[in-house]
């Protein structure tokens, strides 16, 4: 999916905006994307996530934050309740749904299908940010059926813009400061 180029410009990549972050730099918040599509980050400072929530709320529009196995959990609940129809309507409302914790749980082929029916819905209609330090290659696992996951890596990717703010952990790093400062 292309790679930062290391001067922090914009790489177009099989039609998918992506931002390459500089050396040292995160990527501005300006270049985001608000309308409908879908927004996908590979990233460690869900900060970003969230201010670009909080920027998008204070327009006016509609932003709903959740991870994704607390998403898959709610909708196999409101599926075993016959609620799903409901659920789905309600989350293909809202203007910005922000998905956190992407890839990090392995899902079953029913949870795959249920949180594919979310992204179906909001496609092209409303705007999705999913955040995962998971890369495309690794997807296959958590959504454990290679069809299902390149159905819905095919509708998070397409039109979207792609943010890669780096690979080392904000978390990890502040604890070596904490134990090491100075160095």
């Amino acid at each position: 999916m292309g790679g930062a180029d290391g001067e922090g410009r914009n790489l177009d990549v099989r039609g998918v905006r992506h931002v390459a972050p500089g050396p040292g730099r995160n990527p501005p918040g300006r270049r985001q994307r608000t309308r409908a599509g879908v927004l996908r980050f590979e990233l460690r400072w869900i900060r970003l996530l969230i201010g670009i929530g909080t920027a998008i709320a204070e327009t006016g529009l509609s932003v709903r934050y959740t991870t994704t196995s607390a998403l898959v959990n709610e909708l196999a609940e409101a599926d075993a309740n016959r609620r799903l129809s409901s659920v789905i309507a309600r989350y293909s409302k809202i203007d910005l749904l922000c998905l956190d914790e992407f890839g990090y749980l392995n899902l079953d082929r029913r949870g795959a299908k249920l949180l594919f029916q979310i992204f179906t819905e909001r496609e092209e209609r409303k705007a999705t940010a999913v955040a995962t330090n998971s890369p495309f290659t690794e997807w296959d696992k958590t959504f454990g059926d290679a069809r299902l996951c390149a159905a819905i890596a095919d509708r998070i990717t397409f039109r979207c813009t792609l943010i890669q703010t780096g690979t080392e952990s904000y978390r990890f790093q502040a604890t070596q400061e904490s134990l090491f400062p100075g160095q």
